[in-house]
């Protein structure tokens, strides 16, 4: 990894317009793969997501979950399905939306498309800095895209800081966090805006 981001060797962030035009081609790979795969997409609808899909430019279906025994998933886009693939993004809305169901998210759907797709594409766009997505989940991920930006100090994340809290601690390490992420999963998540 280059001092000073937090994606992971190989990844990028950011569509000609989000997804790839952001990256520094040089030093990260394409989210894509070079030769054009289907990308599978899970998501609710979300404007950041509906910009990513209206850009035309990058291969996106929609992912048949028949197979996984789950409801079935009605694509937002009206894309067409795949059942497997090389990358598949999978947006925190959607899960939140089935953990809502009372499906266990891990076991339920990460873990089967971890055996139809090669990488997993967490989308967090909440928009405090504080990821949305479960440390237990970001683990079943290649890489999370913080639409809400990344503290450059990963350690913040242990402890409330941002808007989580009252008194405006964007800083301060003085109250243990929610939530305590691993550090391997704190550098899977990366932002649009790293270059």
């Amino acid at each position: 990894m280059d001092p000073g981001t937090h994606s992971p060797p190989g990844w990028g962030v950011g569509c000609k317009g989000l997804l790839i035009s952001l990256v520094r081609k040089d030093k990260i790979q394409k989210i894509v793969s070079e030769n054009g795969l289907p990308i599978g997409l899970l998501a609710a609808p979300f404007h950041m997501l509906n910009v990513l899909v209206a850009c035309g430019e990058l291969p996106f279906r929609a992912v048949n979950l028949s197979a996984l025994s789950l409801p079935p998933y009605r694509c937002p886009y009206g894309l067409p399905a795949i059942d497997s693939g090389d990358t598949v993004v999978v947006s925190y809305l959607w899960l939140r939306e089935q953990c809502r169901r009372g499906i266990e998210v891990i076991s339920q759907i990460l873990t089967p498309l971890r055996q139809r797709f090669r990488r997993i594409l967490g989308f967090d766009h909440s928009a405090p800095f504080f990821p949305a997505l479960p440390n237990d989940y970001i683990s079943e991920m290649d890489v999370v895209l913080k639409t809400g930006g990344i503290y450059r100090d990963l350690e913040l994340y242990q402890f409330l800081v941002g808007t989580l809290t009252s008194d405006g601690n964007w800083s301060e390490k003085r109250e243990p966090g929610p939530e305590r992420f691993t550090s391997t999963n704190l550098r899977r998540c990366c932002t649009n805006n790293q270059s």
